[in-house]
């Protein structure tokens, strides 16, 4: 029997039972769920899709969460009427599909998935314990990727097979992804969150405060060892907009002294260092024009070719790879079969794929996500403001990286993608119940005022 399935197989099974034995079982479930939502080990079952290791924890924490949480629901306001819309959408475009339809319904259940572990992570916020629990998981899950893609980059693959691992040396890490965007697509997500933590959120704990120095160290060293454009594109330009309001609003002058210093002498030393390679990925290769770059535009045009083909239900989910070859028309430039891939950009990859209104209400689900992250980052709480900011900053990075790339549905990406909007819309709701308590504060404030001045 395959050593890896026994492998799978045993760790599944310890984690559902190591759940049941230890006394806090959802605090457990919720880590365990956080890490593995970032992992692709599963029992494939048809077309890049089965059981996932990420699966053990999340029927384990909602079975617990229904058994225990009064208020538990599947429908939380503000996002899921129209995420539950675009999947409803998704079935039908799967309905009528003409060919490859399981292949649709297959990519159908990893946006199921998402949906059950945005409900996961949702209902398990309640209080502010709550939130240094999810904010522990998420540091611990991107401290893990990033410890390991940057041992990658020094040394070579980790013989981390069970993790399906990449083994074999390149110049750019994968980390335990299967290719390097990807891996920086992750990073790029959870980075701003850690840039907030270490640089803006005050805590007494010093310790506390090394541990974020230290995940946003490896994290963004990380980062640069995928030499990965479109991410760092993505990445530089969402900060740089996150730095540029925090002075526009006068918010730089809460930033903490001692995580500056650090910040800007490792800085300083990555940049004399490794500036040349900076230069040469973003600036030499876009230059000269490689063949990835000079592609991409044959590639537009096919994927513009079978939208207008397929307006309004498009090929079906994960079908375009094989509609694909009925559009291609070749100028010599490049070889026929290079242009059958999927095109680099997520946004001409839904149109084709679900059709127009697809991609309408993908949009509107995100900008849903926003609205309500925008929100979160007004708080008076400065923990609940700095993750809000730091998750909203996170997914414009994203947003602007799918300009050029067709991850937004991969595994990994899409997991973490739902879970950090379930923590958007938790902390929604936990700051409204820190502004009645502050309200009930003040005019208990005032009326004591009022009594020690009439007596």
């Amino acid at each position: 029997m395959d050593t890896k399935f026994l492998f799978f197989l045993f760790l599944g099974l310890l984690t559902g039972g190591s759940i049941f034995v230890v006394k806090e079982k959802i605090k457990l479930a919720i880590i365990l769920l956080i890490i593995f939502s970032s992992l692709r080990n599963g029992i494939i079952l048809y077309h890049y899709n089965g059981i996932l290791l990420v699966d053990f924890p999340l029927i384990v924490l909602l079975i617990l969460e229904i058994a225990t949480f009064k208020n538990f629901t599947f429908l939380p306001k503000k996002v899921s009427g129209i995420y539950l819309f675009f999947i409803g959408w998704c079935i039908v475009v799967s309905l009528n599909t003409s060919w490859m339809q399981g292949w649709s319904f297959n990519e159908v259940a990893k946006f199921i998935r998402a949906y059950l572990i945005f409900i996961a992570v949702f209902n398990y916020l309640n209080t502010r314990k709550d939130i240094s629990t999810v904010v522990t998981g998420l540091l611990l899950a991107v401290f893990m990727h990033s410890v390991i893609g940057v041992c990658q980059w020094r040394m070579g693959p980790l013989g981390l097979t069970f993790f399906e691992e990449p083994q074999f040396r390149y110049y750019r890490s994968y980390g335990l992804f299967v290719h390097p965007v990807m891996f920086a697509d992750y990073l790029i997500l959870i980075v701003p969150v850690v840039f907030r933590l270490f640089m803006f959120q005050h805590t007494q704990s010093k310790n506390r405060t090394l541990f974020y120095g230290a995940v946003f160290v490896f994290s963004a060293a990380a980062l640069f060892s995928t030499f990965a454009r479109g991410p760092w594109v993505g990445f530089i330009l969402s900060m740089a907009i996150m730095l540029s309001i925090d002075v526009i609003q006068k918010k730089f002058r809460y930033i903490k002294t001692i995580p500056l210093i650090m910040a800007i002498v490792f800085g300083s030393f990555f940049l004399i260092k490794y500036s040349p390679k900076i230069y040469e990925r973003l600036i030499e290769d876009t230059r000269v024009s490689t063949d990835s770059s000079k592609i991409r535009m044959p590639l537009i045009k096919t994927a513009v070719r079978m939208i207008k083909a397929k307006p309004i239900f498009g090929t079906g989910l994960g079908c375009y790879i094989k509609w694909v070859r009925f559009f291609v028309v070749s100028d010599g430039s490049f070889d026929y079969d290079d242009l059958k891939q999927n095109v680099h950009n997520s946004y001409l990859l839904i149109a084709a794929e679900i059709g127009i209104l697809g991609l309408v209400l993908y949009l509107l689900v995100v900008a849903a996500i926003l609205k309500v992250g925008l929100k979160v980052a007004k708080s008076k709480s400065s923990l609940i403001s700095n993750l809000g900011k730091g998750v909203i900053f996170g997914y414009l990075a994203l947003l602007i990286e799918f300009m050029g790339g067709p991850d937004y549905r991969i595994h990994q990406i899409l997991n973490t993608f739902w879970l950090l909007a379930g923590v958007v819309v938790g902390l929604y709701y936990i700051n409204l119940k820190y502004q009645i308590q502050l309200r009930a504060k003040r005019i208990l404030s005032t009326a004591s005022q009022k009594v020690s001045q009439k007596g």
